[in-house]
Parts: C-alpha cells; structure tokens; sequence
C-alpha cells in the first residue's frame, strides 16, 4: 500500500513533533556529563617494581619417618 505524498509528510511532521518533548532535556545541557562517580573507569595504578632477589639456595628436605616406625 502506498501512501500519497501528503499524508506521507504528515505522519513525518506528527512523528517529528511525538518526539520533540522527549529531546528537549538533552537540547538543554550546556555539555554532556557523566553519571559515574570521579575516579570511575580509570586504569589501576602498577604496582612499584621491586628489584629481583636471588632465591636462597635451596637444601634437600628430611626424609619422613615411616610409617609405624618408633
């Protein structure tokens, strides 16, 4: 079904007016603002690097006494 060109522009004029009321908050900020909170989604900070530390040489661990042993 086609419609004729005037009432096509009249449902675009009725259509443009419907949504009018609902744009005018955002037509009335200055800039756009955040909702998040400060500090929000900024990176974490890295940890402070630590100089490396050779490993303690490591020594054999006792033997565990058996079972049943005195």
């Amino acid at each position: 079904m086609k419609l004729p060109r005037n009432k096509l522009v009249l449902a675009a004029l009725l259509g443009g007016a419907a949504l009018g009321p609902a744009l005018w908050p955002a037509m009335g900020q200055q800039a756009p603002e955040s909702l998040l909170p400060p500090g929000f989604g900024d990176p974490a900070p890295a940890p402070p690097a630590q100089p490396a530390q050779p490993a303690p040489p490591s020594r054999p661990a006792a033997p565990a006494p058996a079972p049943g042993a005195p």
